[in-house]
């Protein structure tokens, strides 16, 4: 319960304000650099392109969580192969592993490589930050914590490094990379889930496509995952 407390720094109502335009930046990129809208990406072409919608979305939603809630440098560190550790991960999460969490089998060993490389990804981070002098300590109501700046950015990270248990314990790098990794996931599952239910469903009712389609092209109001799902013949 003490970990969820320290988590609150990044979920305030001013930055999910200041999240919506990283979400775009990150979805305008990827829609603009990804293989799955090559089609989209010629502007000569009129054929229409397919991609998997939920492995697609994954992988968009995998860099907006990261990007909005762990800040511009852990974001800058990942790739699509992210993606992949990730899913290894959350393979994971099904009744059978909360029931025998140690079968010999290949899924676990899968789950367990990818744990080790997600935690390990973050405290690598962590511990290079520290060999560069990047923790400034300040000081908050309720005592010290580390923040660190970036492109004048204060990032998670920074946060979980500086807070303490009730006990007066300090908080272990290898504890930050693993609220990280949670909180990644909780950024990432139900969003994911969601955008590729809105997405398949827009492809199956092209009149209601249609409708979107024509309400987000006003110059005042774009998002621009819209256009690739839903571009005219």
């Amino acid at each position: 319960m003490e970990q969820k407390k320290f988590v609150k720094f990044g979920l305030s109502t001013d930055n999910f304000r200041v999240y919506v335009g990283m979400i775009e930046d990150e979805i305008a990129t990827f829609i603009n650099t990804d293989s799955a809208f090559s089609l989209f990406q010629d502007k000569k072409s009129t054929e229409w392109g397919t991609f998997q919608a939920f492995k697609t979305c994954s992988e968009m939603t995998i860099l907006t969580a990261s990007r909005t809630l762990q800040g511009a440098e852990i974001r800058a560190a990942l790739d699509k192969s992210f993606a992949d550790i990730y899913h290894d991960l959350d393979n994971g999460f099904t009744p059978i592993n909360w029931l025998m969490p140690n079968l010999p089998l290949p899924s676990y060993r899968r789950r367990d490589a990818a744990q080790k490389a997600m935690s390990d990804f973050y405290v690598n981070i962590i511990q290079k930050r520290r060999a560069e002098n990047r923790m400034v300590s300040l000081f908050s109501i309720g005592g010290p914590f580390f923040l660190t700046c970036l492109q004048d950015e204060c990032d998670m990270m920074a946060a979980l490094c500086g807070q303490k248990y009730k006990d007066g314990r300090a908080v272990t790098d290898r504890e930050v990379a693993h609220m990280l990794t949670a909180l990644l996931m909780a950024g990432q599952h139900t969003s994911s889930s969601s955008v590729s239910w809105t997405v398949m469903h827009l492809a199956n009712s092209p009149a209601v496509a249609y409708v979107v389609s024509s309400s987000f092209h006003r110059p005042q109001f774009t998002i621009p995952l819209v256009t690739p799902c839903t571009k005219n013949k």
